[in-house]
């Protein structure tokens, strides 16, 4: 026979962590969905899994411009410093001569 009393309304169910036999008046569902035994087999849901999750930073820039033209050096030409036309590779370097 069963070792359970008899309860009207009441029927045996088995828990689904360590598989006893119980009345289900005797087991709570878990968030999971899963019938087990109170308070011995049974977990509360952890409160990290109610956070929000923050929304995606504007990653743009406010003030965005255009981009200049390309602009390209011929590399296989060392520069000409002595040539005024040709200048220095961001022409505001100048040579100058140096004090003793």
């Amino acid at each position: 026979m069963s070792d359970q009393p008899a309860v009207i309304g009441d029927h045996l169910v088995y828990c689904d962590m360590c598989n006893t036999k119980r009345l289900r008046s005797q087991c709570k569902k878990t968030w999971q969905g899963f019938i087990v035994c109170f308070p011995e087999c049974f977990e509360v849901r952890h409160p990290q899994s109610y956070m929000v999750h923050p929304k995606g930073d504007k990653m743009g820039v406010p003030d965005a411009r255009p981009g200049g033209p390309d602009i390209f050096v011929d590399s296989s030409q060392p520069p000409n410093w002595t040539n005024p036309e040709q200048g220095t590779p961001n022409n505001s370097i100048q040579p100058r001569e140096v004090d003793q």
